[in-house]
């Protein structure tokens, strides 16, 4: 394993434990700091960011072009340290972060033991949504699943997001599973975002 993945996940881990002490809603509230940090001072991508908003709001000027942008960097920060703090939250701080409109309509169709695919994208807090519907609909979801280059990082990452019960099939050869799934009766949820292999 090279010595960069063992220095980024001792890296990942110091802010894990950071945002553990410090709780969901500081953590929340440290975003705010850290996205102008990024934005004035780390610029990731800035130049992309503007382009790419400009083009979806070509309405907009330039200071509500900024506003936007810096509300991107803060909504990637806070989906992130989301899922960093993700397995010492309780179950009710976890369904208070997530608001459902029409679950109704998911309630049902769960209720039809039937299989499910949910199709969305990593949009809002993604990262709690799979659990939060685990815990209210009380059935376990797939979740598909890139692994990450750095494996010490990316099995704590999947070890988080199974921490409320969900299972996570990584994308690859395993995700033929996702029909096996389906053709069980299971509820299998997918990024929108995700692909395989081109081959």
């Amino acid at each position: 394993m090279q010595i960069k993945h063992r220095l980024e996940y001792f890296l990942f881990l110091i802010f894990v434990n950071l945002f553990k002490w410090m709780g969901l809603q500081r953590t929340r509230r440290l975003t705010k700091i850290l996205a102008y940090i990024v934005y004035y001072l780390i610029p990731l991508r800035k130049n992309i960011v503007i382009s790419n908003i400009k083009s979806a709001f070509p309405e907009k000027s330039d200071s509500e072009i900024n506003a936007l942008t810096l509300s991107t960097y803060r909504n990637i920060l806070i989906t992130f340290f989301e899922l960093m703090i993700l397995p010492f939250i309780s179950e009710n701080e976890l369904i208070s972060s997530v608001s459902f409109e029409n679950y109704d309509l998911l309630q049902r169709l769960s209720n039809d033991h039937k299989g499910l695919m949910l199709l969305t994208g990593h949009l809002g807090g993604w990262e709690f949504c799979p659990s939060a519907i685990k815990i209210k609909l009380d059935r376990k979801l797939y979740i598909l699943a890139k692994p990450q280059s750095n494996s010490l990082t990316s099995n704590w990452v999947m070890n988080a997001r199974e921490t409320f019960g969900n299972k996570v099939i990584l994308s690859g050869i395993s995700v033929k599973n996702i029909y096996q799934k389906i053709k069980e009766g299971k509820i299998v949820i997918v990024g929108g975002d995700q692909r395989g292999n081109y081959e």
